[in-house]
C-alpha cells in the first residue's frame, strides 16, 4: 500500500483520502504498461491537485517498490473546459424522448395483445352467427 503525504491548502489528509475512496478511478491498458488516473468532483482546481498530486506520488513510490527507473508522467490533469457529464438540459430531452419511445411501445404492446370484443359486429365476423341481443351499459340514475 502506497502511503500519501499530502500537502494541500485546503484539506486535509483525511478528506483527501476519502475524496481518492470514493471518486478517483485507475485504470491500465490491456496492452500497456500505462496506467490511467481518473478523479471527479464539483472542485475542478481540487481535482486536477489531486490527481496530479497522485501521478507524482505513484512515480516516486513506484521506483522504491519495485526498482523500476523509467517511470513518467506523460499529462498532466488539466482544468476541463466544459463538464464532462451531461447538461440538465440535455439529460431532460433525452429522457422525455425516451419515456415517449416506451409510452408508445406500450400502448402499442397493448393494442397489439388487446383480444376482446368491442362491437357486436365483432362478434358476427369471428363466430359468424347473428347477435340476439345486447346489454345495454348501466350509467346510474
Amino acid at each position: 500500500m502506497i502511503k500519501i503525504k499530502w500537502n494541500h491548502k485546503h484539506l486535509d489528509e483525511c478528506q483527501v483520502k476519502k475524496i481518492l475512496d470514493h471518486k478517483a478511478n485507475t485504470t491500465a491498458g490491456a496492452d500497456t504498461e500505462l496506467i490511467r488516473i481518473t478523479v471527479t468532483g464539483i472542485d475542478k482546481e481540487l481535482v486536477k491537485d489531486i490527481t496530479n498530486e497522485t501521478a507524482n506520488v505513484f512515480s516516486k513510490e513506484i521506483l522504491d517498490l519495485y526498482n523500476i527507473s523509467n517511470v513518467n508522467v506523460l499529462d498532466k490533469a488539466e482544468l476541463a473546459k466544459k463538464p464532462s457529464n451531461m447538461s440538465a438540459k440535455n439529460q431532460f430531452v433525452l429522457f422525455i424522448i425516451i419515456g415517449l419511445v416506451l409510452g408508445s411501445g406500450v400502448v402499442f404492446l397493448m393494442y397489439y395483445f388487446d383480444r376482446t370484443v368491442k362491437t357486436k359486429e365483432q362478434i358476427e365476423q369471428k363466430l359468424q352467427v347473428p347477435v340476439i341481443g345486447t346489454v345495454q351499459e348501466y350509467k346510474g340514475k
